[in-house]
């Protein structure tokens, strides 16, 4: 009875962990078209003029609220919380640029938002190799 115990045991834990395998790689899946949205949107606010900004800042606010919209499996909020926060920081950061912030200060605020981008991109290649690799 005991074995019998054990098998049913381990074969419902192996259910769930392929239950929650296929939520993280459709999760990812989704990310995978919006970062590719987002990263394209992102270089073409970077190159744009302050009279022209607005626009695009706009469309990185969509993309964002996309992304906060999404269903997120458990082993994937952390990437996501710190993905969300990247991307709140650089709208914000664009917005600073269009307000006529100092460049001294646009600039910091960059570089703070690369931090915080590479935590979310190392959270992200940790859920790859566990979960999709």
């Amino acid at each position: 009875m005991k074995k019998l115990l054990v098998v049913l045991l381990v074969a419902v834990l192996m259910l769930v962990g392929c239950g929650e395998k296929k939520e993280v790689a459709a999760y990812l899946g989704a990310m995978d078209l919006l970062l590719g949205e987002w990263s394209d949107t992102f270089d073409r606010a970077a190159s744009t003029s302050r009279i022209a900004l607005s626009p695009v800042i706009g469309e990185l606010q969509d993309i964002r609220r996309e992304v906060d919209d999404l269903d997120v499996p458990g082993p994937c909020s952390l990437f996501h919380k710190n993905m969300v926060g990247a991307m709140n920081h650089s709208i914000n950061v664009f917005i600073a640029f269009l307000g006529n912030e100092s460049e001294e200060d646009v600039v910091a605020q960059f570089e703070s938002g690369n931090m915080k981008l590479g935590w979310a991109m190392d959270n992200l290649a940790d859920l790859r190799e566990e979960y999709i690799d």
